[in-house]
């Protein structure tokens, strides 16, 4: 990836530990490929960040781990609800699982975003006022039928889903639409 396709924009995602992981990849092994990416099992904490100046990945990475401690998140544990399609503008139509999030969370998440704006970010007004806990199974690419029957059956072995790591998914614009780079901050 050319530093030139390099935006401000990044997202802080919460990387699935290994059961939680697992689980994502093997309903993923029957499905058809992407046409976007496949990005580690996540939850994203808050998607939309832009930094007002270009900024290196080490210089981000060190402006977040001064802003964000993410210790007692990744001790977290969220309870699956469902599998669902979910749209947006971008990736169109996706699979993904549905998760409710504890209080803490949120709060957490409320308090990330303020101390991120005190400290020179911005971050877009939907992700402010709207939060949609989920993980991604595979962007564009819906269950249906038997796909989305299987998937509940082993998403019904989880009783809860855990996080390993802190990680900024930083945003690339590329000529077909966009990607991602993960960058480990915690």
């Amino acid at each position: 990836m050319s530093t030139s396709a390099q935006t401000n924009e990044f997202s802080i995602v919460l990387v699935c530990d290994g059961p939680s992981g697992d689980l994502v990849l093997s309903i993923r092994d029957g499905l058809p490929e992407s046409p976007y990416y496949d990005s580690q099992p996540h939850m994203t904490l808050i998607r939309g960040i832009h930094s007002k100046v270009p900024m290196s990945d080490s210089e981000l990475v060190t402006a977040v781990r001064s802003i964000l401690t993410t210790n007692q998140l990744l001790k977290t544990r969220v309870t699956p609800k469902k599998i669902a399609n979910g749209f947006n503008h971008v990736y169109k139509t996706s699979s993904a699982i549905t998760i409710k999030a504890p209080h803490v969370l949120k709060l957490t998440r409320r308090k990330f975003i303020k101390d991120l704006e005190s400290n020179g970010f911005s971050v877009e007004l939907i992700e402010k006022l709207v939060y949609l806990p989920h993980i991604t199974i595979r962007l564009g690419v819906p269950l249906r039928g038997q796909r989305k029957m299987n998937a509940t059956q082993q998403l019904a072995q989880l009783s809860t889903i855990g996080f390993s790591d802190g990680y900024i998914f930083r945003i690339y614009k590329q000529k077909h639409g966009r990607s991602i780079r993960a960058i480990k901050f915690t």
